[in-house]
């Protein structure tokens, strides 16, 4: 059974490079549909974690291809390593797929979770500069602007 799918994908791999040779932008787009089916695994794993964070008060909707989870308060402190992992999932995600501003958006509500006001900002600028109308991502920017603006000295200081 192993040999036979290494026999099997050796030869997939030999046709994808005939095609390739033959016709490369047939090869592009497959790998880019490629890559993006994986982002989108990705930020649904990312999505999965902040669920897990919002628990039973949060609310998980579709926004089209993705989910969106509404949770009504910030996550405590314990669950740091949950929002890192929601924060790896939605980098690999924001790197096979890097115009998608969805994720770019869940990452930025990561970040604002953890207190971490200037990368969730770059995040969503970067969502904006992608997409103008993404009208989430602006609304969010304003209040994670707010957030940052009404930080104690002490904590904008620790911060840097």
């Amino acid at each position: 059974f192993f040999y036979r799918t290494t026999v099997d994908n050796t030869l997939l791999v030999k046709l994808n490079e005939l095609q390739g040779l033959v016709e490369p932008e047939k090869l592009v787009i497959r790998l880019q549909d490629h890559n993006k089916a994986t982002a989108m695994l990705y930020g649904m794993r990312g999505m999965t974690h902040i669920a897990k964070l919002a628990g039973k008060s949060g609310k998980a909707t579709m926004m089209g291809n993705h989910f969106t989870v509404i949770t009504p308060s910030r996550p405590s402190k314990i669950q740091a390593d949950i929002l890192n992992q929601a924060i790896a999932d939605f980098s690999s995600a924001i790197i096979l797929d890097p115009k998608n501003t969805v994720y770019y958006r869940e990452r930025a509500r990561a970040y604002n979770w953890k207190d971490d006001y200037d990368k969730a900002i770059n995040d969503l600028q970067t969502a904006l500069r992608i997409n103008p109308k993404y009208t989430s991502a602006e609304q969010d920017l304003r209040q994670i602007i707010i957030l940052k603006a009404r930080q104690k000295p002490a904590q904008v200081k620790k911060a840097r």
